[in-house]
């Protein structure tokens, strides 16, 4: 029997921006969609609503063939500091499926060279790769992030 494991992950990223500003954009709708799209899930967007109470969906597919779904759901959003979202991701793969929940904080801190965003990550799984692919994910969306809003 495979016993479930919990990690945490903590990374942060220091934009060049005000907290207000950098906040307003990373709840932008259009800004979220260019986001997610920019990377994996670039044809499979397939809801964006950042916002509490609010879902963001996505599919990650190959060839056309579906290899995983994400699932945010946003349950609090307290402007202009913090966002606090659960996440579930499933991955159909042979010869079992792979399912991770990741309750993910989001703070935006004030620091003197602008705003400092300060992401953690508590990862439920069955599977350690997802420590490693939720880490990812996060250095991936801060700099295309970063980019989007240059």
């Amino acid at each position: 029997m495979t016993e479930s494991r919990l990690f945490e992950i903590q990374l942060k990223k220091t934009i060049k921006r005000p907290v207000d500003e950098v906040f307003d954009r990373w709840t932008d709708p259009a800004i979220r969609n260019e986001l997610l799209s920019a990377g994996r899930y670039k044809y499979g967007v397939k809801e964006v609503n950042p916002v509490e109470g609010g879902e963001e969906r996505y599919e990650e597919r190959w060839k056309n063939r579906l290899m995983g779904q994400t699932v945010r759901k946003y349950l609090t959003i307290q402007r202009p500091d913090v966002i606090i979202a659960h996440v579930v991701t499933w991955t159909p793969s042979a010869p079992v499926s792979q399912v991770f929940a990741i309750q993910e904080t989001l703070r935006f801190l004030p620091v003197a060279q602008g705003t400092e965003l300060a992401a953690t990550s508590q990862i439920s799984t069955l599977y350690p790769a997802s420590h490693n692919a939720a880490k990812s994910n996060w250095h991936e969306l801060f700099a295309e992030f970063e980019k989007l809003i240059a």
